[in-house]
């Protein structure tokens, strides 16, 4: 109930109801990222170009992908670096495998205030409503910073994705991810 009530003020403090933020997607399609649609879910993954620990998670990202979409789970990458150009996004999905996703280039970091997100990479699932149902990491295949386990051994994204298609509370609605820090805007 806390997540729930937490994610409602923070899309209140950004002044956005649930829905309402359009973003052009890479491909030139509009995008209402914080709307599930006709899905069960929507998942954004926070993502930056040039983080190691964000691009080592691409072969988990297209196994989400995979498996989720079938199961009406909704998958966008939110790339978050205000310096980077449409060319070096593009081709960095192309290089990772990441060409399948939907992709929105959040240089104004419009959904990075209204989801709260604050490392690469991290998820934030949105619920029917509209709500943040989860915020936090992928799994825990990093234990800290510069601490990779061989496996992971929680997997908190499918936890939490798996409750939601169940109809089942998300048992653990924030955790915290290890990951790049996301650049801040450029002063003007």
């Amino acid at each position: 109930m806390r997540s729930v009530i937490f994610a409602i003020l923070l899309l209140i403090a950004s002044g956005v109801r649930a829905g309402e933020i359009e973003a052009v997607g890479l491909d030139g399609k509009t995008l209402t990222p914080l709307s599930v649609g006709k899905n069960k879910a929507s998942v954004l993954l926070f993502v930056t170009h040039d983080c190691p620990i964000s691009n080592g998670y691409c072969p988990e990202y297209r196994r989400l992908q995979i498996e989720y979409a079938a199961k009406k789970i909704g998958i966008t990458l939110v790339y978050v670096d205000p310096d980077a150009g449409k060319s070096e996004l593009l081709k960095h999905r192309k290089e990772f495998g990441l060409k399948e996703f939907a992709a929105i280039h959040d240089a104004r970091h419009r959904l990075v205030k209204a989801t709260g997100a604050t490392v690469t990479p991290e998820a934030v699932v949105i619920g029917r409503k509209g709500s943040i149902e989860y915020r936090g990491r992928v799994d825990n295949l990093y234990a800290d910073y510069g601490k990779r386990r061989r496996q992971a051994t929680v997997r908190d994204l499918r936890n939490a994705l798996d409750a939601l298609i169940s109809g089942k509370p998300v048992p653990k609605t924030r955790t915290e991810a290890i990951g790049c820090f996301i650049p801040p805007l450029p002063n003007k």
